[in-house]
């Protein structure tokens, strides 16, 4: 029997041969199932007249489902697999972090500098900063769409997954051997909680350190605020991220995988996992952060008059906006939940979630 996307037609054939971008995979009953490959990993998946002597690109690892993992000593890059380089491995995961690390202080500092709180500059550059961010990531947005990409635009919606908290750049792959999807998908999904934690240990070490060099101690107020910005500027690519495990498609067997750990069946063996940890991620992420805004706005008319410490808190969610319309942030999380979900609703309509994504 041949399956569904196979080849078949030549004679004598005693095995279906495994057609370019699609993976073939025999059960315990010897019987062959086909898998499509995902979109990052088509080019790894070449036709083949006999699967039973390798169903996989050069650096691909043939046992791992759809070639959806390097072998040894390897990381993915550009929809192919690379060797690593034993003299900077660590390197690239150096650099992300150390920027990072930079851009919370410098987060704090900008949004909280006493010089720049009344300045229109200020309202004006952070407007700006938020509106670039917001673009990049509704651009990285349409990279998680069902949409075949080609030269250039595969490049950019390479570069722009960066703000969908994809370090494929930070070469994973080199410092831990064959790391599991669900670490891959853990070390994405904590960014956001990590986050929060540096700020805490930050403003728990100014209280020490900055005595001793004569500096001013950190605020938790202004602490708290950080965190915040954060958080709404990239509202976009946390809920985006937390939705990763409900984004699943389909194979020609029936079966389908989530699009970004293509080698995770969904509703299959670790699959309830990750839908867990889905859920947790949403329920904190998104939704925790959308009703923890929507009750401070439901409360700042009384609150920012008893309480002066409740505006520098919930700073940015007011400063942009007239005092009159001091809500309307509100309206931009459901704005940006909305697109965040766009790439788990018509999963392989490509031309539907475009439209759904402008609408």
């Amino acid at each position: 029997r041949c399956p569904a996307e196979s080849v078949c037609e030549a004679p004598g054939r005693d095995v279906p041969g495994q057609a370019a971008g699609f993976y073939l995979q025999q059960d315990a009953d010897e019987h062959w199932s086909v898998f499509r490959c995902s979109r990052d990993s088509t080019g790894a998946c070449p036709a083949t007249k006999d699967p039973r002597n390798g169903r996989c690109d050069l650096g691909r690892d043939d046992a791992s489902l759809v070639c959806s993992q390097c072998v040894d000593n390897h990381f993915v890059f550009k929809g192919g697999c690379e060797r690593c380089n034993p003299g900077t491995r660590a390197l690239p995961a150096i650099i992300a972090i150390t920027g990072y690390f930079g851009a919370m202080l410098a987060v704090y500092y900008f949004c909280n500098s006493a010089v720049t709180r009344t300045a229109a500059p200020l309202l004006s550059t952070s407007i700006s900063f938020g509106l670039m961010l917001t673009t990049l990531q509704s651009v990285s947005i349409l990279g998680q769409l069902s949409m075949g990409w080609e030269s250039p635009w595969y490049e950019v919606m390479m570069v722009v997954r960066l703000f969908a908290f994809d370090l494929e750049f930070v070469q994973m792959d080199c410092l831990a051997t064959k790391m599991p999807a669900i670490s891959r998908y853990l070390y994405r999904a904590l960014i956001p909680a990590v986050t929060v934690g540096l700020y805490l240990l930050l403003y728990l070490l100014s209280q020490v350190v900055a005595p001793l060099f004569k500096l001013a101690k950190w605020q938790l107020p202004g602490t708290l605020n950080s965190v915040g910005t954060i958080w709404q500027s990239m509202y976009i690519t946390i809920s985006l991220v937390a939705l990763l495990p409900f984004q699943c498609y389909d194979h020609p067997n029936g079966k389908s995988s989530i699009s970004k750990f293509s080698e995770v069946v969904c509703w299959e063996g670790d699959y309830g996992v990750f839908f867990g940890l889905g859920v947790a991620a949403t329920a904190i992420y998104a939704v925790g952060f959308f009703a923890l805004t929507a009750y401070a706005n439901l409360i700042a008319p009384r609150a920012s008059a008893r309480t002066p410490r409740f505006t520098l808190f919930f700073r940015f969610l007011f400063f942009r906006f007239r005092t009159d319309r001091w809500y309307w942030g509100q309206v931009l999380f459901i704005r940006s939940f909305a697109m965040a979900s766009v790439p788990i609703i018509g999963v392989g309509r490509g031309a539907m979630q475009v439209v759904m994504l402008t609408v």
